[in-house]
């Protein structure tokens, strides 16, 4: 079950979240394998076999959107761009949380952020979907007692994404698409 929480400040926006509804009394949903995780660089640590370099995440949206001028019925005009909203996480308050910090004070780019989809398969978890972000700035940090909220601008996504076969259920492959916000670029294989 999932709850919805409001960010902070002026950016207002509802992100569904695995974090308990305020009646109950636990810190969040707990089972034997987290559905979502993310890796950021080398700042986050953790306990969940072959993920130790993931944390919890407890929440995430990123919009992508194609800005098209003109008749949306015809062709499309060479002023069309790619864009991303950017993106907000919500991971568990801990020692990563000074690392971001200090990442947003400096302005240094974060070259790799992933986040991950998690199954568990034969007694083993599995990457059911991974979003890599590339190219990432941190432009907001917020704090609670019980997580943190960041904002951050990204330039690269690759949205992979495991396909399985309707009548076993074995897997088929990937289904991937990317882009690159800076140069105007698509990919879809």
């Amino acid at each position: 079950m999932y709850q919805l929480i409001t960010t902070p400040g002026r950016f207002k926006l509802k992100i569904p979240t695995v974090l308990a509804s305020e009646e109950d009394t636990s810190s969040a949903i707990v089972s034997r394998s987290p559905e979502w995780m993310i890796s950021i660089d080398a700042l986050c640590k953790g306990t969940v076999e072959g993920f130790l370099e993931y944390t919890y995440l407890f929440g995430w949206f990123s919009e992508s959107n194609h800005y098209i001028d003109g008749d949306v019925t015809g062709a499309m005009f060479s002023s069309g761009s790619i864009r991303n909203s950017g993106l907000i996480f919500i991971i568990p308050n801990g020692e990563h949380g000074p690392k971001i910090e200090q990442q947003l004070y400096s302005g240094k780019l974060v070259e790799k952020l992933i986040i991950v989809r998690l199954g568990w398969t034969e007694d083993a978890n599995e990457i059911l979907q991974q979003i890599t972000f590339g190219g990432v700035r941190f432009v907001r940090y917020q704090q609670n007692v019980q997580y943190i909220v960041v904002h951050a601008q990204i330039t690269t996504k690759e949205n992979d994404i495991q396909v399985f076969k309707q009548k076993d259920g074995s897997a088929e492959g990937h289904k991937i698409s990317s882009a690159e916000y800076d140069s105007n670029k698509l990919k879809m294989s």
